[in-house]
């Protein structure tokens, strides 16, 4: 997968949010090829670790394995690598299969056009930015190509509009000179997200800064205010 630069962080490193759209792609594909039968997938959970500090890298590879429990239930593993092979995080990722709208509640399925072929962006406009105490909420607009078949917000597009707002809570928090390297960050998946032009926002607050951890919830909304997504972070803050 190679990084559009939306998708690298100020020193040109893979964003976190980055490597959680290729997690949730690669996972999600290698846990619903478990099927017999081709059904739709959906996430529930979303959890990655980060044993080391990545490197300068513009492209990213996943290999990941599945399984499939109980007939409708996904589970997978994988990890993700720079272009230099050195490992970058590690993933796992709990999903159902689902046949239709009934059983999840997140929309019928349909063939979308891909609308990267179409000449249209693939990658989010720069999100409005507000900060209030411990906390940021940023406001974006994503364009139709991160929808997935059901016409809602792809699970990794998710992850990566929270990790946005996570970073810049962290960066505010830690001042001029210094960066976030994450140690975890995961995402629970409580409704879809339509995308259907209306503004998506997510927000971030910092619920403890220590010495040598910053632990940060956040959360996703729906443009009705409903919160589609909740995640939490922990990183240490280093010196460039």
């Amino acid at each position: 997968m190679s990084l559009p630069a939306a998708m690298l962080g100020p020193e040109g490193w893979p964003a976190a949010g980055a490597m959680a759209v290729l997690a949730d792609s690669t996972l999600g594909l290698a846990a619903a090829s478990t099927a017999t039968v081709h059904r739709g997938a959906v996430t529930v959970s979303l959890s990655i670790d980060f044993p080391a500090r990545p490197g300068p890298s513009r492209s990213l590879s996943a290999v990941g394995t599945g399984r499939l429990t109980d007939n409708d239930t996904i589970f997978a593993t994988g990890e993700m690598s720079g272009e230099d092979g050195r490992l970058l995080c590690t993933a796992s990722l709990h999903g159902l299969i689902v046949d239709s709208v009934r059983d999840t509640g997140w929309g019928s399925r349909s063939d979308h056009r891909n609308a990267a072929s179409q000449g249209e962006p693939v990658t989010p406009s720069e999100p409005e930015v507000s900060a209030s105490g411990d906390g940021v909420r940023l406001t974006h607009t994503v364009p139709p190509a991160w929808s997935n078949g059901w016409g809602n917000l792809h699970g990794g597009a998710v992850a990566f509009l929270a990790e946005r707002s996570i970073a810049e809570v962290i960066r505010r928090a830690a001042g001029p000179g210094r960066r976030e390297r994450y140690m975890h960050f995961s995402v629970d998946y409580l409704r879809p997200i339509p995308v259907d032009g209306r503004p998506i926002v997510s927000e971030a607050r910092i619920v403890h800064g220590g010495v040598s951890v910053t632990h940060v919830h956040g959360q996703v909304r729906r443009a009705d205010g409903r919160i589609a997504a909740r995640c939490r972070a922990a990183a240490r803050v280093d010196f460039r």
